[in-house]
C-alpha cells in the first residue's frame, strides 16, 4: 500500500475535551479547533499506519456504517485547518479500498458523496468556525468574569485593610487621650497637695507669730512691772 493514503496528526497538537466537544489546540498559530463528531473519531485513529479504506472500517458500527467518502471528507477539513502532517490526495477509484471490491451501486453512491463534498465540507467548516467563535467568546467571558471577581476581591481586601487601620488609628487616639486625661488629673491632685500644704504651712507660721507676740508682749509687761 502506498504511504500517500496514510494519514496521521501533526506533531505539536493538543487535544483536550470541553463542553464543546474535542477540541485541538495549535500551539504555533494559537488557534482552537473544535472537531465535530466524526472528525473527533476519526483523529484518535490518526496514527499514520492504517489506510483510508482502514479508517472507515475502524469508525464504522453495524447501525452506522462509514463510507470511505466520508474519511476523505473529514481528513479534508483537518487538513484545511492545518491539523495534518501532510495533505492526501484521493486515488483513483479502483484504489480506494484494496480489502474489499466496490459494486457498481457502492461506486455510485461514492461518486455522489465525492462530489458532494465541496458543499458537505463548507457546511462543515461554517458550523466548525462558528463552533471555535462561540467557544473562544465563551473563554473571553471566563477571563473577563475572573478578571472581574480578582478586582473585586481586591478591592474587597483593600476596604478591608483601611477599616482595620482606621480602627488602629482610632484607638491608639482614644488611648493617648486617656493618658492625657490620667496625667491631668495627676497634676490637678499634685496641685491641689501642694495648695493644701502652703494653706496648712502659712497657718502654722501665722500660729507661730501670734505665740511669738504674745510672749514678747508678756515679757514687756513683767519688765514693766519691775
Amino acid at each position: 500500500m502506498s504511504q500517500l493514503f496514510l494519514a496521521h496528526a501533526r506533531a505539536g497538537l493538543q487535544t483536550h475535551a470541553s463542553a464543546e466537544g474535542v477540541v485541538v489546540h495549535d500551539a504555533a498559530s494559537g488557534q482552537q479547533h473544535v472537531l465535530g463528531a466524526l472528525e473527533a473519531r476519526l483523529w484518535g485513529l490518526l496514527d499514520g499506519v492504517r489506510s483510508v479504506s482502514e479508517l472507515a472500517r475502524a469508525l464504522s458500527t453495524p447501525q452506522t456504517p462509514v463510507a470511505v467518502a466520508q474519511v476523505w471528507t473529514a481528513l479534508d477539513a483537518l487538513a484545511d485547518r492545518g491539523l495534518l502532517a501532510q495533505r492526501l490526495a484521493p486515488p483513483a477509484a479502483e484504489t480506494v479500498s484494496t480489502h474489499q471490491p466496490m459494486g457498481r451501486r457502492q461506486w455510485a453512491l461514492a461518486g455522489l458523496a465525492m462530489a458532494a463534498t465541496p458543499m458537505a465540507f463548507a457546511a462543515s467548516a461554517a458550523a466548525t468556525e462558528e463552533k471555535s467563535k462561540g467557544f473562544k467568546a465563551a473563554q473571553e467571558e471566563n477571563v473577563k468574569a475572573r478578571e472581574s471577581s480578582r478586582v473585586a476581591e481586591q478591592e474587597a481586601k483593600r476596604a478591608q485593610q483601611l477599616e482595620r487601620r482606621e480602627e488602629q488609628v482610632d484607638a491608639r487616639q482614644k488611648e493617648e487621650q486617656r493618658k492625657r486625661s490620667a496625667a491631668a488629673e495627676q497634676d490637678e491632685k499634685r496641685l491641689a497637695r501642694r495648695d493644701e500644704h502652703r494653706v496648712k504651712s502659712e497657718a502654722r507660721a501665722a500660729e507661730d507669730q501670734e505665740k511669738a507676740s504674745a510672749r514678747r508682749t508678756e515679757q514687756q509687761a513683767k519688765r514693766d512691772k519691775q
